[in-house]
């Protein structure tokens, strides 16, 4: 950001270049690179998928498999590509749909960043790209990709509450994420609630800004996020069918810090280290500085999503 200029009334407002399309356009484009060249993704779970997936295609044409295997469906919160991959692999083969599929969540993901920061600072701020990292987190490298996929359609549909709320279209907004939020939990069940506290935490901050206090705002914003409350039944049917593990890391501080140390990690732990406080000193530089404030609606959202971590 610069000074703004004594002449801006005399000429054409001109955007700086990371507020432009093209400049959202080519961080998009550059997340389908890492992948390309490789003809399996180089992810570490992703043969292990790969496996059932050829499973789930062939199974019912080969007695080779039928000796070893059996493949029942059930409606889980865990099916995004498992679902995906029949219709591609008819297409093009298991082999590349697995690689389209994989090479389109980064680029997603990225989509998804640039969205929200758009939405809520009403401009794209060059900070945006310190967030474009972790769109190869280490749930992506290490293959798991129906979470992934549900985290970059999370974003992508945060994206748009925002975007509807801004423009007053909160009726139409209730009606579109009803099929949003099952569409999410059948991907995966960390997307949709990650949105659902996404759209809780934007939208009380919402009705805070237009006056109305704290508790209040909270009790509106609920309101409005039990459009994404559907799932709630699919879920509780798909967990009385099955023994659950237990849950477990309450307030385990030294795990999750780990899990946190461990963001970006991939081969090379010096350089992944290196790189994610490289991406946190510049974001503390950035928030001490006069040209940059912190939105508050995005710092509530993060705050919720702590509390959930936690």
């Amino acid at each position: 950001m610069t000074p703004p200029d004594s002449t801006a009334d005399f000429a054409p407002t001109i955007r700086p270049w990371w507020e432009t399309r093209l400049f959202a356009a080519v961080l998009i484009g550059l997340a389908f690179v890492p992948l390309l060249y490789p003809s399996v993704p180089p992810l570490v779970d992703l043969l292990g998928h790969m496996g059932r997936y050829r499973v789930e295609l062939d199974l019912a044409q080969s007695p080779d498999l039928q000796r070893y295997f059996s493949f029942k469906w059930h409606l889980i919160g865990n099916l995004g590509v498992d679902l995906l991959i029949i219709p591609l692999a008819k297409m093009v083969g298991l082999e590349m749909a697995v690689k389209l599929i994989a090479m389109i969540i980064p680029p997603l993901t990225v989509a998804g960043f640039l969205w929200m920061a758009r939405e809520v600072h009403h401009r794209l701020p060059p900070t945006a790209a310190l967030a474009l990292p972790f769109a190869l987190s280490h749930p992506f490298l290490f293959g798991f990709l129906n979470y992934t996929m549900s985290m970059a359609l999370a974003f992508l549909a945060f994206g748009l509450w925002l975007r509807l709320a801004r423009l007053g279209q909160t009726r139409r907004r209730a009606i579109l994420f009803v099929p949003i939020s099952f569409i999410l939990f059948t991907c995966h069940t960390f997307g949709w609630g990650t949105l659902g506290l996404l759209c809780f935490s934007a939208e009380a901050v919402r009705q805070h800004d237009r006056g109305i206090d704290w508790w209040k705002a909270a009790y509106r914003a609920a309101l409005h996020a039990l459009v994404m409350a559907g799932p709630v039944v699919l879920m509780l049917a798909w967990r009385a069918d099955v023994a659950g593990a237990p849950t477990h890391g309450w307030f385990n501080w030294v795990s999750k810090g780990q899990w946190l140390a461990q963001a970006l990690r991939d081969r090379w732990q010096g350089l992944d280290v290196v790189l994610l406080v490289a991406i946190g000193l510049c974001g503390a530089v950035a928030l001490t500085t006069r040209w940059f404030t912190l939105s508050r609606n995005l710092a509530f959202s993060a705050l919720v999503l702590t509390i959930a971590f936690v």
